[in-house]
């Protein structure tokens, strides 16, 4: 019946373990508090200070070292948020020379993206593209230049450019890689058409954004400068780099105050040396590849900004009437950096011209 106990049914009763069972679970939990209130008796409010001035000093020096080393921090964080993308920070030893490189993907026996970065800077600046193709399952390769970056300075005599191009063709020898596309940009763009034109058999094809090699019809202060007298990309005060800045973009990225400095200081120190690169290489860069074009077999895509301001745009017909298998396109209200100023377009453009021909080869 409801509301009454079953008939038959008594409540559950304990026996002698059942009893001791209890008796244990309570003396432990006893002990288990008298210990909590002996810990808690043991954190005394002078240890709780010094705890606190050790996390506060240690973030004191976080921040002191991010003021002193802005960049370099920077680039700590670079290299983390790069491995999302698959791209991993290391080095390729070609016998005389270890190569500072990002690298992503598996490189023997297929075809391997090379980015060739420009003059003044090095793999850093172009990890944006190195990214897009690595999350798009390319192989990709993006060394330091010599004398860039993390690469040491070589010799004067071993920065011409044959001896580039050594050095270009030990590293891609050292991948196991079957073919190349490669992507050069401004001083690397000449590279990389350079390197087509020597190397037909292992280059499957060069996309070029913004090259030298050709001289421009309309001869800008960049060309026009003395190469014996203090290059105008050369920068050696702030108002340097706001002007080197102004030349390259049409749309200046905006670069927080401490790591300007730090980067106008990182500079500084290599003006001499990028002076003696820029010297050595000048043949190449002034006008080295003209007569070549013709030459250059491969498929290439050549991307210029009309807003260039380091290598006048009049010198596209001249790239276009040259190269006997070119697609140009030329962006609007783009500078000499259109992977930052149209990343957009640039980034859609290089994607299918890489695919092409990483299927094709």
């Amino acid at each position: 019946m409801r509301g009454t106990r079953a008939e038959g049914l008594e409540p559950p009763t304990l026996g002698f373990e059942g009893r001791c069972s209890i008796q244990l679970s309570y003396a432990r939990w006893v002990e288990a508090r008298q210990c909590s209130k002996g810990t808690q008796k043991l954190v005394s409010p002078s240890m709780v200070l010094v705890s606190l001035c050790i996390v506060g000093g240690l973030f004191v020096l976080a921040l002191a070292f991010v003021a002193w080393q802005p960049m370099r921090c920077v680039r700590w964080w670079l290299v983390l948020r790069c491995r999302q993308a698959g791209l991993i920070r290391g080095f390729i030893d070609t016998g005389d020379t270890r190569w500072p490189v990002f690298r992503s993907g598996t490189f023997e026996g297929r075809t391997v993206v090379v980015i060739l970065h420009g003059f003044g800077v090095d793999s850093f600046s172009m990890l944006g593209m190195a990214a897009t193709l690595s999350k798009a399952g390319h192989s990709v390769l993006l060394p330091d230049l010599p004398g860039f970056g993390d690469h040491h300075f070589h010799p004067p005599d071993a920065l011409d450019a044959d001896r580039m191009l050594d050095a270009l063709d030990a590293l891609a020898t050292a991948t196991a890689a079957q073919r190349v596309i490669v992507i050069g940009s401004s001083m690397g763009g000449a590279l990389a058409a350079a390197w087509a034109h020597r190397d037909p058999n292992r280059i499957a094809g060069a996309v070029l954004l913004n090259p030298a090699g050709v001289e421009p019809p309309v001869v800008n202060e960049v060309y026009s400068a003395d190469p014996d007298e203090d290059h105008p990309l050369e920068i050696r005060t702030m108002a340097d780099f706001n002007r080197v800045m102004e030349l390259n973009f049409v749309r200046i990225p905006r670069i927080p105050w401490l790591i300007k400095r730090d980067i106008v200081r990182m500079a500084r120190q290599h003006v001499d040396q990028y002076n003696t690169i820029i010297r050595t290489l000048e043949p190449l860069l002034r006008n080295g590849l003209q007569e070549i074009l013709p030459a250059i077999s491969q498929p290439v895509l050549l991307v210029w900004g009309d807003q260039d301001g380091i290598i006048d745009p009049s010198v596209v017909p001249l790239w276009a009437a040259g190269l006997p298998t070119v697609e140009v396109l030329m962006l609007q209200h783009c500078g000499h950096v259109p992977w930052v100023d149209c990343p957009g377009e640039t980034r859609a453009a290089i994607g299918r011209f890489v695919d092409l021909h990483t299927t094709s080869t």
